[in-house]
C-alpha cells in the first residue's frame, strides 16, 4: 500500500483562528483514514519585507500543539531589503527548529544571480550553526518552482487557502517490480499504473472528502518517487531491478524518463502539483550513500539526471570551504536546465564544518542516512556585473 509522504497546507497572506481551526479539523479528519502519513507541513506566503515582530508566534504555536513538523517561509530576496531578509532567514533557521527557509533563485525563466550569490553566503553560515553542519537541511534554493508544492524546502504557497498531498510511492514500486520480474517494460508499466492509479483513486476521494466538509481546496498529489529510510525504500534500489548495475553507466537515463513518464501520467486523471519525478536525493537515499561511499558519486552525473528527473541537486554534503564561484556555476547549471527545458527544479547543498571525511547527521535519522561528502571540480564562470539573466527567445530573435 502506497503511504502518504506529507500533508501540506498552504495558508492565505492573512491567517488566524479561522484557518487554524479548519486545519485541526482536517488534520483529526486524516487521522480517521487507513494510510500511513508520515509528517503534515504548513506553507506560507512569500516575504519580501521584514515581518512584524512575533508575526510567526502562533504559527509557531500550533505546530507545537498539533505534531505538526515543519513550516515554510518562502523568502523573495529579489528585494530591496535584501540584507535584511538574509539576517531574518539565518535567525528564524538558528532559533526556530521547525522552520524552512526556500528562496527562489529564478521565476519566469529569469535567472537572479545576485540572488544566487546572496544564497550561497546565508548557506555557508548556516553551515556553522550546529558541528555538524546539519541545519542546510532546512535552506534550499528554488528555480522555477510552482506554487503550493508539498515536499520541502522547495515550498511556497500561493495565497489560496488549500492543501497539497506528496505521495510515498517508491515501496510499492520496489514490490510490484519484484512481483513481476519477468516482464518487460511495456508489461510492468500497465501492472505499476494499473495498480497504483487504484491506490491514488482512494486517496483522491478521500482529499475531496475533507476538502468539501472544511471548505478548503484540495490542489492535487505531488507523485515523486522519493527515498526513505525503511526496506524498499531506496530509489537506487529500485533502478537496479531495471537492469542498472552501474550508477553513471549506460541506462540509466532511459530508466529515468521510464519512470518519470509514468508518475506524470497519473497527472492525466488526477490533479497534479510540483515536480512528480524521480527523485535522487544523495543523504536521503541509503543505497545511493552506499554508491558515494564505494566509489564516489559526481554531482555531474546528478545534474545530467535533472534534465529526466524531479528535483535537481538535493542534500549534497560538500565541504564548508568550496568557493562560492564553484558553487555558483554548478547552481548555474541547474538553473539552466530547468529554464531551457521549462521544469521546475532545486538545490540543496549541505557545507560540513572542519572538513571531515564523512557526515555525522543523525539528528533526522528518519529522513537521511550519513555519506562520504562530495568532491567538486572547480570551474568558475564569469559572472561579475549580472544582476539577473535570461537566455534568449530563439522564436522571437531577430539577428
Amino acid at each position: 500500500m502506497i503511504n502518504i509522504r506529507t500533508i501540506t497546507y498552504n495558508l492565505p497572506k492573512k491567517f488566524g483562528k479561522i484557518e487554524f481551526d479548519i486545519m485541526d479539523k482536517c488534520i483529526n479528519e486524516w487521522n480517521k483514514n487507513k494510510y500511513l502519513i508520515r509528517t503534515t507541513r504548513i506553507s506560507t506566503v512569500p516575504i519580501n519585507t521584514i515581518p512584524k515582530d512575533n508575526y510567526y508566534d502562533p504559527l509557531e504555536e500550533f505546530c507545537d500543539n498539533h505534531n505538526i513538523n515543519w513550516y515554510s517561509i518562502p523568502v523573495n530576496l529579489n528585494s530591496k531589503k535584501q540584507n535584511e531578509l538574509i539576517d531574518f532567514s539565518y535567525n528564524m533557521i538558528k532559533t526556530r527548529e521547525k522552520v524552512f527557509i526556500n528562496i527562489d533563485g529564478a521565476k519566469d525563466s529569469n535567472m537572479y544571480f545576485d540572488v544566487i550569490d546572496k544564497y550561497i553566503d546565508l548557506m555557508n553560515k548556516v553551515a556553522h550553526i550546529s558541528e555538524n553542519g546539519k541545519d542546510n537541511f532546512r535552506l534550499g534554493l528554488s528555480i522555477n518552482t510552482i506554487e503550493d508544492e508539498p515536499f520541502f524546502p522547495f515550498a511556497k504557497s500561493s495565497g489560496i487557502f488549500s492543501f497539497t498531498i506528496g505521495l510515498e510511492l517508491t515501496q510499492e514500486i520496489n514490490k510490484i517490480i519484484d512481483e513481476n520480474s519477468n516482464c518487460n517494460f511495456e508489461e510492468l508499466r500497465k501492472k505499476i499504473i494499473t495498480k497504483i492509479d487504484k491506490q491514488i483513486t482512494e486517496i483522491e476521494k478521500y482529499a475531496e472528502k475533507v476538502s468539501r466538509k472544511y471548505h478548503i481546496q484540495f490542489k492535487g498529489f505531488d507523485f515523486s518517487l522519493a527515498p526513505y529510510m525503511e526496506e524498499n525504500g531506496s530509489i537506487i534500489e529500485l533502478i537496479e531491478k531495471l537492469g542498472i548495475k552501474v550508477f553513471d553507466g549506460p541506462g540509466i537515463m532511459f530508466v529515468t524518463s521510464f519512470l518519470t513518464n509514468i508518475l506524470k501520467s497519473f497527472g492525466n486523471k488526477h490533479k497534479k502539483i510540483g515536480f512528480s519525478g524521480v527523485m535522487y536525493s544523495l543523504l536521503e537515499d541509503y543505497k545511493l550513500c552506499e554508491i558515494n561511499n564505494n566509489k564516489a558519486i559526481y554531482l555531474e552525473d546528478l545534474i545530467k539526471l535533472s534534465t529526466m528527473c524531479g528535483c535537481g541537486i538535493d542534500m549534497i554534503p560538500i565541504k564548508d570551504s568550496v568557493s562560492k564561484e564553484v558553487l555558483k556555476s554548478y547552481i548555474l547549471d541547474i538553473a539552466a536546465i530547468s529554464c531551457r527545458l521549462e521544469k521546475p527544479l532545486g538545490v540543496r547543498f549541505l557545507p560540513i564544518p572542519n572538513n571531515p571525511e564523512y557526515t555525522s547527521l543523525n539528528e533526522f535519522s528518519n529522513f537521511i542516512t550519513n555519506t562520504k561528502l562530495v568532491k567538486l571540480n572547480k570551474n568558475t564562470l564569469i559572472t561579475n556585473g549580472i544582476k539577473e539573466f535570461k537566455f534568449l527567445d530563439i522564436n522571437k530573435t531577430v539577428l
